[in-house]
C-alpha cells in the first residue's frame, strides 16, 4: 500500500506530466507568450492548498510552510465549492511566495461563513474541508493591454482564457478566467471592466482619461487553472474549465452515462413549490440564486421537447424513459396553468412553436385533455403568425405593427408548422408550410444558413 507521502509524489509527478503534454496555460498557444508558470511549483501549490483546505486550518504567516514559491507566476485564484456551488472565492496579485496562502485564506473565510456551513455542528464542521472541491488558477506573467476604450481592450481579451488586472497604484483589481466562467460573464468584459475600474474609486471613464488623470494601469494574463471533479479525486486541466476527451473514450455506455446526467441536471431545477411554476431560471453559482427565478416558457417548452426525444429513445432503460417522459408532460401542464406572475406562454410565438414539438413528442397516452387543450391553442398562435407574417404590409399608418420576427423564431416557427401538418393535415395546407419554409431560409444570408439549425432541418 502507498504512504500518503507516495501518493502525494504520484499525484505531484502526474501533474508535472500533465503540464509537460498539455502545454502552458491550457494548451493554448498565444502570440509572444512570456514564459508560463513551472509545473513542478504548480503541482506542489495544489497539494500545499489541498491539505490546508483538508484541515481548514492555514499555516502561521511566519511558518515556512506557509510560503510558496511560483516562478513566473503574478498570482493565484482559489475556488471552494461543495456539490458544485461556489462557497469561497479568494485571489491575490502580489506575486510573492505568500500569494498562495493569502488566497487559501481569503476562500477559507468565505466558505466558513457561508450560512449552511456555519450552522452545521462542530464536529461536521470540521470535516467540511474534505467535502470540497478545489480549483487553483495561476497566473503567467502579466502583458499591457493597450487601447483608448473598453471596448477595444475587451476585444484582444479571449473569454474564458484571458485575465485582467487593473493597477491604480497599490490598489488592484483582477478578474481571473475561472472567476468569470463561474460567474457565467466571461462573455460580457465590455460592461464588466468599468466596473472593476469603478471599484478601485475611479470615475466612469473611457481607459485613455484613466490613464491621463489617474496613472491606470491595464494588464491580461492567461492562466493554468486546476479544477477537482470530486472531493478527494485528482485535479486536471482545463480549458475554458473543460476537460478535452480522447476520442477513443467516446464509447456507447459514456455518452448514455453522460445522457443520463444531462437528464439530471435538467429535472434537478424544478420548482421545489405546489405552484406550477416548472423550472427555475438561470442559476447563478458565485450568488447562489437562480435569475431569472423562473425560466421563459419558451425554455420550458424546448426542455420538455429535449425529455420527450429523449425518452423515445431506442434501447432506453423503461425507468429512464419514464422518469424524462414523465418530467416532460409535468412542465407542459405547468406551462397550461399560468400563475400570478408568470409569463403567457402564448404570447410568445416561439414559445408556442416549442409547444407544439414538445406536445408531439408525447404518446398519446400521456396528452391528456389538459396538454391537448395547450396544443390547440398554441398551433393556433403558430399559425396566425405566420400567416401575419405573410401578409404585405398595412398602408394605413395608424394601424399597428406586426412584432419583429428573428430569423431562428421563423425557422421554429416553419419546423412547427411542418410538424403540425404531418399530424393535422385539416389545419396547415402543404403550401403554407412551403412559404413558410421558403421565408426562413431567406431571413438570412446564405453563409449564415447554419444559424438556423435544428429547426430548418426538422421543417425540411
Amino acid at each position: 500500500m502507498l504512504s500518503p507521502g507516495n501518493i502525494r509524489r504520484c499525484l505531484a509527478a502526474t501533474l508535472i506530466l500533465l503540464f509537460t503534454v498539455a502545454g502552458p496555460a491550457g494548451g493554448v498557444p498565444r502570440n509572444a507568450q512570456p514564459a508560463q508558470p513551472d509545473a513542478a511549483d504548480v503541482a506542489a501549490a495544489y497539494l500545499d492548498l489541498e491539505a490546508w483546505v483538508d484541515a481548514l486550518s492555514l499555516p502561521d504567516p511566519d511558518d515556512p510552510a506557509s510560503r510558496r514559491g511560483l516562478e513566473h507566476a503574478a498570482g493565484v485564484c482559489v475556488i471552494l465549492r461543495h456539490n458544485g456551488r461556489v462557497l469561497g472565492t479568494g485571489a491575490d496579485m502580489q506575486g510573492d511566495d505568500l500569494m498562495l496562502r493569502r488566497a487559501a485564506g481569503r476562500a477559507l473565510s468565505a466558505t466558513l461563513a457561508d450560512r449552511t456551513i456555519a450552522n452545521l455542528p462542530e464536529d461536521l464542521r470540521d470535516r467540511v474541508g474534505r467535502q470540497l472541491t478545489i480549483e487553483l488558477e495561476v497566473a503567467g506573467p502579466l502583458q499591457p493591454l493597450p487601447g483608448r476604450t473598453w471596448t477595444q481592450i475587451a476585444g484582444q481579451l479571449e473569454p474564458g482564457l484571458d485575465g485582467v488586472l487593473l493597477r491604480r497604484g497599490e490598489a488592484r483589481g483582477t478578474f481571473f478566467p475561472a472567476q468569470m466562467l463561474a460567474a457565467n460573464t466571461a462573455g460580457r468584459l465590455g460592461r464588466l471592466l468599468p466596473a472593476l475600474a469603478v471599484d478601485l474609486g475611479l470615475p466612469a471613464l473611457e481607459p485613455a482619461e484613466l490613464r491621463r488623470r489617474h496613472g491606470l494601469s491595464i494588464y491580461s494574463f492567461r492562466t493554468v487553472h486546476l479544477v477537482q471533479r470530486a472531493p478527494g479525486r485528482a485535479p486536471f486541466l482545463t480549458y475554458r474549465g473543460e476537460v478535452l476527451v480522447p476520442e477513443d473514450e467516446v464509447t456507447a455506455e459514456r455518452i448514455a452515462s453522460f445522457a443520463e446526467s444531462l437528464t439530471t441536471h435538467l429535472i434537478t431545477p424544478l420548482w421545489p413549490g405546489d405552484e406550477p411554476f416548472g423550472l427555475m431560471g438561470d442559476y447563478e453559482p458565485v450568488a447562489d440564486r437562480y435569475v431569472p427565478l423562473t425560466a421563459s416558457p419558451r425554455d420550458q417548452a424546448l426542455t420538455a421537447f429535449a425529455l420527450g426525444r429523449y425518452a423515445a429513445a431506442p434501447q432506453l432503460h423503461w425507468r429512464e424513459a419514464l422518469r424524462a417522459r414523465d418530467t416532460a408532460v409535468v412542465l407542459l401542464r405547468d406551462l397550461a396553468a399560468v400563475a400570478e406572475g408568470e409569463s403567457d406562454p402564448l404570447a410568445d410565438p416561439a414559445a408556442c412553436a416549442a409547444i407544439v414539438y414538445a406536445v408531439s413528442a408525447l404518446p398519446e397516452a400521456k396528452v391528456g385533455e389538459a396538454l391537448s387543450a395547450l396544443h390547440r391553442r398554441a398551433a393556433a398562435k403558430v399559425i396566425a403568425t405566420i400567416e401575419a407574417a405573410d401578409e404585405p404590409a398595412a398602408e394605413d399608418e395608424s394601424a399597428a405593427p406586426q412584432a419583429a420576427i428573428s430569423a431562428h423564431g421563423r425557422a421554429m416557427l416553419a419546423g412547427a408548422m411542418a410538424r403540425l401538418m404531418v399530424q393535422s393535415p385539416d389545419l396547415v395546407e402543404a403550401a403554407s408550410v412551403r412559404r413558410a419554409i421558403d421565408a426562413a431560409w431567406r431571413a438570412v444570408p446564405k453563409q449564415q444558413q447554419i444559424t438556423l439549425l435544428p429547426w430548418i432541418g426538422f421543417a425540411e
